[in-house]
């Protein structure tokens, strides 16, 4: 592999290479973000979608973190019966939503890169009590969820999703990549997946302590899923899925 400049010389076969290599700090260029940004990261805006408030939970569990972490597994045979709407509210609320606000800011669940919190949850139900089948977008803030459509789930970008196939929901993860590079550059897209990382582990400790499966799934069609969501796959893109549902 040629070097030149201590940067990689792109090559279709090392991407992942190319990527880490250009996307070091050195002491020549420091961030290679923008000189000004908004302090307030940027937020999905579905102001005249209908809503669906969700109750703020109470504590989660009697089980310990040490216990959750300990029993933690990935769950890949679902039961098929539906998992109820206060314990969809707990996962989002507790892996996702905000704990403190000051003024405009505020602080989450889970610790990101200059509080840029670049990530977007989506949640495609399937069998949840309380709410009709359809593509929903969670708001942290507000602790809510947005409408996006009440049409039937259709799971065709899981590539194996015959496995997973009577999960209750779906969450999505995705990634508004101009939220961390304006400040950090290209290195704000590693930035973008340690968030996404950190959620991932929220709802699988969450799920453990609520007594319902979950998997992480990565093996997804990208652009149908972002089609799915409403993405447009540049600025904001699918990262990662997870089922979730009673375990078989």
């Amino acid at each position: 592999m040629k070097l030149t400049n201590s940067k990689l010389v792109k090559k279709q076969a090392d991407l992942h290479q190319w990527y880490h290599q250009n996307s070091k700090i050195t002491g020549a260029d420091q961030y290679r973000g923008l000189s000004e940004f908004s302090i307030v990261p940027p937020q999905k805006d579905y102001r005249f979608a209908e809503q669906l408030n969700l109750d703020f939970p109470e504590e989660c569990s009697d089980i310990s973190l040490l216990d959750s972490m300990l029993q933690r597994r990935s769950v890949r045979k679902f039961s098929g019966e539906p998992v109820g709407l206060s314990a969809l509210s707990t996962l989002l609320y507790y892996s996702h939503g905000v704990k403190n606000r000051i003024g405009s800011l505020h602080s989450r669940s889970y610790a990101s890169a200059g509080g840029r919190y670049s990530s977007e949850v989506y949640i495609l139900v399937k069998n949840v009590e309380g709410m009709k089948p359809g593509v929903y977008h969670y708001d942290g803030v507000q602790h809510k969820l947005d409408v996006i459509h009440h049409n039937p789930v259709n799971d065709s970008f899981l590539i194996n999703e015959q496995e997973m196939g009577n999960y209750s929901f779906l969450i999505c993860i995705g990634s508004y990549f101009d939220g961390m590079t304006q400040k950090y550059g290209e290195r704000g897209y590693r930035y973008c997946l340690f968030d996404v990382g950190q959620i991932c582990q929220n709802v699988y400790l969450l799920s453990t302590a609520l007594e319902i499966g979950c998997c992480a799934i990565g093996g997804f069609y990208d652009d149908e899923l972002n089609r799915a969501l409403g993405l447009d796959g540049h600025k904001e893109s699918s990262i990662l899925v997870m089922a979730v549902g009673r375990q078989g």
